[in-house]
């Protein structure tokens, strides 16, 4: 093995020296050719070489840009939830102004003092369904007082208490209103089916009523002051017994998205 190293030892000086006599016999211009080629060689892995630098750079650039926009982006994201709750809020405060107005352009109607109140929660005591208010005794409410919103006729309150008062609704089988047909102006008793419908009782089948009657109330009985509106007829029926037509009435309150009511106070 170390023959064979010495003899490759002597080979590479005997080529060294060969190459070197031959090269100091070139001209200038035959040094400058013979040169030029190991040039381009060792050159291509040295530009090679800046270009992976170059590309690493830019690909650091653009992780970085890249992390930066991310960054951004998520910035943006939280500052347009922020404005769209904003909006949200401010679109529930419009809608709350545009019922206290329908609210109290309905009051003017009105010979009696009004309070306004707002709707929050249900009561149910296995007697009657209905809603709680946040206004009592401490507002001036008392029992029997007439509840509206700007839809129509809610219903009636039924218990008050110092800071607020539960309400019967109309739609309930216990309560029972005098009302008048605004076409033909015949006048009958409105109860509550105990869903989410009315139906009148007592109305005559020679009487002239149809689908898509209004009812308000008649101030028969001096409960109700006349003229608040009440429901549409919906639904029809004779039957072949009695005196009586079926007529089922759909209230034009949804007692299910009330928020402002307004009560009547009558002395």
């Amino acid at each position: 093995m170390q023959g064979f190293w010495k003899n490759f030892l002597k080979i590479s000086m005997i080529f060294v020296i060969f190459l070197t006599v031959l090269v100091l016999n070139f001209t200038d211009r035959e040094k400058k050719r013979f040169f030029r080629f190991p040039a381009r060689i060792i050159s291509i892995p040295i530009f090679a070489f800046g270009e992976v630098v170059y590309e690493i750079k830019n690909l650091w650039k653009r992780y970085v840009y890249l992390i930066n926009v991310e960054k951004e982006n998520e910035n943006l994201k939280i500052k347009l939830l922020e404005k769209d709750i904003e909006i949200n809020a401010l679109r529930e405060k419009l809608k709350i102004l545009e019922r206290l107005k329908g609210l109290l352009g309905y009051r003017e109607t009105f010979q009696y003092s009004t309070v306004v109140g707002n709707v929050i929660g249900y009561s149910s005591d296995g007697k009657f369904k209905g809603i709680l208010i946040n206004i009592g005794k401490n507002q001036g409410l008392k029992e029997g007082m007439p509840v509206v919103s700007a839809g129509g006729l809610v219903g009636v309150v039924k218990q008050v208490y110092p800071f607020s008062s539960s309400v019967i609704l109309i739609t309930d089988k216990n309560l029972s209103v005098d009302v008048l047909n605004t076409r033909t102006l015949e006048k009958s008793i409105l109860t509550g089916d105990g869903k989410d419908g009315c139906r009148l009782k007592y109305y005559l089948k020679t009487g002239d009523v149809a689908i898509g009657d209004v009812f308000q109330t008649a101030r028969i009985s001096e409960f109700f002051p006349r003229g608040i509106s009440v429901g549409t007829v919906i639904e029809l029926q004779n039957p072949d017994e009695g005196l009586y037509k079926e007529v089922k009435i759909r209230p034009f309150t949804d007692h299910k998205k009330l928020n402002e009511v307004l009560v009547i106070i009558k002395k």
